[in-house]
């Protein structure tokens, strides 16, 4: 006896009806436009990876070294134990609040012909501009940098070979300039040692020449809180040189960095932000209102954004920022090299990718040599 056949449509017709949230039947053929459009798009992203391969490897492979200093170059990182760390740091003990309380004071006292008191200004809490301090000295043909914490708990050391603004605010009657040439003094990292220096000298330039004529040359001397701060800082780096096996004197040890103070203050009807300097001795003013101070632009934070690399001391928003960094290099090889590995498989597309990569490399090439000579 023939067993007949089952009816396949009215098996579909009764599985739809039965369970409407499983499709049975034949795929339904796409449009000929969607299909069109899906070639395009992966055409598109196919020859778009294979033009910007060596750019996407680049910048992958510079956002590692950018985030890493010490690999794959001749810069060599240690860290500073503690323990080597001289128990007397100069700055163990530094109160942000109350250096503020006697720099103002400092301030009264030598601007009281002026007859205005200069006050803390309680909305804005005085606050350390950086967290490290930071020096460094020559010794047999290598330059050592050393970056201790403000409160003397850790530190690193680096070394290398060595190697052969637009609008101006209106500035506060009690601001103080450095006299002659001092080195920057800012937490964050700079230029070298000369052209800080230069730096530091136009804005000193710059700032006694737009002085009130009210106050004397004698007020706008150097307002240092502790004068022997610079030659203890030597001292003490030089120590911990000493136990690096570098015997190097004091005066060789140059003091690169010291967090300025930065803190509020109202004179009269005025509000200004204040930063001091503790090695240099300056008090540099800006209006709070002031709209350098003021504006903020998503260009330069996003450009500050790509810039921040490295990892901190510290766990915080930058530590996790770095992770991004690491894994975004290792993101942006993979996906050139895997985009070459996608293209091959496609027989049909070899000839033209090819071409496609030769005008790639050559305009890379090209490009680079002119960048070496425009650098």
């Amino acid at each position: 006896m023939a067993i007949a056949e089952p009816n396949v449509n009215a098996l579909r017709e009764v599985k739809s009806q039965t369970d409407p949230w499983v499709h049975v039947g034949k795929k339904r053929a796409r449009s000929p436009w969607v299909r069109f459009l899906l070639m395009v798009i992966r055409r598109s992203h196919l020859y778009l990876g294979l033009l910007l391969v060596p750019w996407a490897i680049l910048y992958g492979v510079t956002a590692y070294l950018f985030n890493h200093p010490s690999h794959f170059s001749s810069l060599k990182q240690s860290s500073i134990a503690a323990a080597m760390i001289p128990s007397e740091w100069p700055t163990r003990d530094w109160i942000a609040s109350d250096r503020a309380e006697r720099v103002v004071d400092a301030l009264n006292a030598r601007f009281d012909a002026e007859q205005i008191s200069i006050l803390l200004d309680p909305a804005m809490e005085p606050r350390m501009e950086g967290k490290n301090i930071a020096a460094s000295y020559e010794f047999e043909g290598r330059n050592y940098s050393m970056s201790i914490a403000l409160d003397g708990q850790r530190g690193t050391m680096r070394s290398q070979p060595v190697r052969a603004e637009a609008l101006v605010p209106k500035r506060a009657f009690f601001e103080v300039a450095p006299v002659g040439t001092q080195p920057r003094t800012r937490g964050r990292g700079g230029p070298s040692a000369n052209s800080s220096t230069d730096a530091a000298t136009q804005r000193s330039n710059r700032s006694t020449e737009e002085a009130p004529k009210a106050s004397t040359d004698n007020n706008r001397e150097p307002l240092k809180i502790e004068e022997s701060l610079a030659d203890r800082l030597q001292t003490a780096f030089q120590e911990i040189a000493i136990q690096q096996g570098h015997s190097i004197d004091a005066d060789q040890v140059r003091i690169t960095s010291v967090p300025e103070l930065s803190f509020g203050v109202l004179a009269g009807n005025e509000k200004w932000e204040c930063q001091h300097s503790a090695l240099s001795g300056a008090v540099s003013t800006s209006p709070s209102d002031h709209p350098i101070a003021a504006e903020f632009s998503w260009r330069r934070f996003l450009l500050r954004l790509h810039t921040a690399h490295t990892y901190p001391d510290q766990f915080n928003a930058r530590w996790f920022w770095a992770i991004v960094v690491d894994v975004m290099a290792f993101v942006m090889v993979f996906w050139g090299v895997s985009g070459i590995a996608m293209w091959w498989q496609i027989k049909a597309t070899r000839p033209s990718g090819s071409v496609a990569m030769a005008v790639s490399l050559l305009a890379a090439i090209s490009l680079g040599v002119a960048m070496f000579y425009a650098m």
